[in-house]
């Protein structure tokens, strides 16, 4: 079970306003679908190379993966 206060809202929701799937994202990024999904719901936290190719794909800081509560 999920923990779902982990979820990160924010990055679901920079997505869906990017217009991109989780599928699409994953392709753009070279992960599966199955991983982004566990990293949106907090299930997974990127390795710093993967939250860098994330944040310049959505756009933000890299390093709000590793703050408290993300």
């Amino acid at each position: 079970m999920v923990n779902m206060s982990k979820k990160r809202e924010w990055l679901i929701q920079m997505r869906k306003e990017s217009g991109m799937t989780t599928t699409e994202v994953a392709k753009e990024l070279g992960i599966t679908q199955q991983y982004f999904s566990w990293v949106e719901i907090g299930k997974r936290r990127p390795s710093p190379e993967l939250a860098q190719k994330i944040a310049n794909l959505f756009d933000f800081k890299w390093t709000r993966f590793y703050q408290k509560d993300n």
